[in-house]
Parts: structure tokens; sequence; C-alpha cells
């Protein structure tokens, strides 16, 4: 996971002309948090953009302890499986649509620019 972070960060920062934005209170619950802010989904939703956009909705609206699981394309979205706790309690699927990146969860629809404006967990 680590790896990945590191990975979206360099993918994020040189693919974007856009200031990079100071992250406050760094840690692994902010991380998706901030990258979101950098993401330009005008073009669609690849992978390692919906993993952010998913684990960001997750720690800032289902559970700082858990994480999604690994997605699978299905019927126009990422639907990714996810898990409460250590011990991987599953809990509803997050789905973060292909074009818009917006996010559906429970039920609850959240637009990609709301995804955008998360405050950061304290």
């Amino acid at each position: 996971m680590r790896l990945l972070s590191i990975i979206s960060f360099c993918l994020l920062t040189s693919c974007t002309n856009k200031a990079i934005l100071p992250m406050p209170n760094p840690s692994t619950s902010n991380f998706p948090i901030w990258a979101v802010k950098l993401l330009d989904v005008s073009d669609g939703v690849e992978l390692y953009e919906a993993k952010l956009i998913a684990k960001a909705y997750f720690v800032s609206g289902v559970s700082t302890c858990g994480h999604p699981g690994e997605p699978e394309k299905r019927d126009g979205q990422w639907a990714f499986p996810t898990y409460i706790s250590k011990i991987r309690v599953p809990e509803k699927d997050i789905f973060v649509d292909v074009q818009t990146g917006d996010i559906e969860w429970n039920g609850q629809n959240f637009s990609f620019e709301s995804i955008r404006k998360l405050e950061y967990v304290r």
C-alpha cells in the first residue's frame, strides 16, 4: 500500500500543472483525501484514480479503521468490497463511476466534486 501511495503521488505530481497543496496532519488517512484534490477525471477514471477516490471516501465517510479491497469493473463502475477493522468485517461495496468519479455507497450518491471537498481526518 505504501508503494502504491508513493507511485500515486509521483503520477499525480508529474501529471498536473496545479501547485501542490500542503497536506496538514500527514497520515495514511489523510493522503488519499489530499491526493483526490489533485485528480483530473475529465477523461474518465483509471484504476489508480478510482482507488484514491474510494479510499478518500472510505476514511471520511465509512471508517478510519479498515479499507476498500481490490476492485472489479462492473456495469460502468469500479466496485470496491470494503472491510471494517483489522479483522476485515465485510461492509457494503463502494462504487466509483468509471466516467465521472462519482461515488455510490449504501444507497447514497456523492459527486466527485463533493469528494474533492472532503476535510482532513483529525
